[in-house]
């Protein structure tokens, strides 16, 4: 691998002028969904600086809320995905415009939120730093490729760089999109959970209706009888 080639694979670090994080916010598009939602807006509300950063937001619940607590000044790029077959395509439209907007310096850094799956009844908001990929990283696992073999040994078509490009591509989309799925996941379960807890609680308060209806018939019933044994 040449001087060029290494440089080129490290040049997805921050610019040395870039500033302020790019946030990618994943949220739901419809309610009715418990905690869900707000436990979302709250972990943003806490790491998010509206002087610095700027948001893409994937679904119509978030871009709401970021419109009426920042200004929709802040937004990037909002889209409303349905977990429909296209939504993938927006998805690698989503990764190009990050690695974009990075690569010409335009941020410090890219995060991604999005709920994180921990079994059918917890989940909650996670933070994940997908750019910058970390340098020294990259430079332990050339260390250890060219260690190993050499470069010479094996041809990469076209190139090194363009493989590279196609890679980093895959990775950002694959990353995105598996945080969206995950999150659609946390999504569904805490709707059904809420669901659940709702016809739980109707069901208690239908029996404690019934209970106090019965009560009440019965000492209707008990002073009616009470009354005629009097006129007796």
């Amino acid at each position: 691998m040449t001087q060029l080639q290494h440089d080129e694979m490290l040049s997805n670090q921050p610019k040395p002028n870039a500033t302020g994080t790019l946030w990618i916010l994943l949220t739901s598009s419809l309610g009715m969904a418990g905690s869900f939602t707000m436990a979302m807006f709250k972990e943003f509300l806490n790491n998010f600086k509206k002087e610095t950063d700027k948001v893409i937001v994937l679904g119509e619940k978030g871009y709401k809320f970021i419109v009426n607590n920042y200004g929709e000044d802040v937004v990037v790029k909002h889209l409303s995905l349905n977990e429909k077959p296209e939504d993938f395509i927006y998805i690698k439209y989503i990764s190009k415009l990050v690695n974009k907007l990075f690569k010409n310096g335009n941020f410090k850094d890219v995060k991604i939120q999005y709920s994180k799956f921990k079994n059918s009844t917890s989940f909650a908001p996670h933070i994940s730093q997908i750019l910058p990929i970390d340098e020294k990283s990259i430079e332990k696992s050339i260390a250890q490729s060219s260690s190993k073999m050499s470069v010479q040994s094996f041809l990469i078509e076209p190139s090194p760089i363009n493989a590279y490009h196609h890679t980093m591509d895959m990775y950002l989309q694959s990353t995105i999109y598996a945080a969206f799925l995950e999150t659609k996941l946390c999504e569904h379960l805490s709707r059904k959970n809420a669901m659940l807890e709702a016809s739980a609680n109707e069901d208690t308060k239908m029996h404690d209706l019934k209970m106090a209806y019965n009560k009440k018939r019965q000492e209707k019933i008990t002073a009616e009888v009470s009354l005629l044994s009097l006129t007796l």
